[in-house]
């Protein structure tokens, strides 16, 4: 048996809870391969079972991650999935079922469908690392039941509450749109802090920044997955022109 993960991560915290389950998968002798979208759009279908997971954005996936997989996935009926997303909220939120529903008409069965609950990296207070210390541990145990779960087909699927999923539904677009906007209103790069290393260029998801010298160009294409603020290795990136203490899983 051999499982691939196909995943989005913006800073870290889903590529952690990836790497918990290709390491609890290898653990029991069943080979788990991970593919982060951003790094190939190529899929195949060879694997026995598959295992997504994105983090959630105002109770939804990435746009970046919902189009990725409605364009590239395609599979032989049957395919058992185990569906996942990381948070930092309680709660079930919307995104679940609405992949869930793309996942199904692809001709997969949703065996888990989980949210995980992580620490808050937007632009949040930065958790201790006692708190995040505390995460990786009730995440590892998470993995491990999911994964018991999985080996014994009985199925754990978590839906959000009727009411929050009908009232946030209509908010897909909306979200999209303010999210693609978000950025050029709050976020900005402190040219006298920039040395110009092109990293968060090359790093963005969607090719949204555009190193000039020691200035920052911010286009209109964000997720806000704030992988350019949290990587930064100057912390020259502000958020409505304030320095952000920057997250580290």
């Amino acid at each position: 048996m051999k499982g691939l993960g196909i995943y989005f991560s913006g800073t870290g915290n889903t590529k952690f809870l990836m790497e918990k389950f290709k390491e609890k998968f290898d653990a029991k002798g069943v080979s788990v391969d991970l593919q982060a979208i951003d790094s190939s759009e190529n899929f195949e279908d060879k694997y026995d079972f598959y295992i997504f997971s994105a983090p959630i954005y105002a109770e939804f996936f990435p746009k970046i991650y919902v189009d990725w997989v409605e364009k590239n996935v395609n599979i032989s009926k049957g395919k058992k999935a185990i569906l996942t997303s990381t948070l930092g909220s309680k709660g079930t939120p919307p995104a679940l079922k609405i992949m869930a529903k793309i996942l199904e008409k692809k001709g997969f069965e949703i065996i888990i469908q989980q949210e995980i609950t992580m620490p808050n990296n937007w632009t949040g207070e930065v958790p201790s690392e006692e708190k995040i210390k505390e995460s990786k541990e009730i995440t590892e145990i998470k993995v491990e039941k999911i994964i018991e779960k999985f080996f014994n087909n009985e199925k754990m699927i978590k839906n959000p509450w009727k009411l929050r999923y009908w009232l946030t539904l209509p908010l897909v677009n909306l979200m999209e749109n303010y999210l693609k906007k978000w950025a050029t209103k709050n976020m900005s790069v402190d040219s006298n802090v920039c040395i110009g290393c092109k990293k968060c260029e090359e790093n963005c998801p969607v090719d949204n920044l555009k190193v000039d010298g020691n200035s920052v160009n911010i286009g209109k294409n964000c997720v806000a997955c704030m992988r350019c603020v949290n990587s930064c290795p100057v912390n020259a990136f502000r958020i409505k022109g304030k320095e952000k203490e920057q997250y580290k899983f």
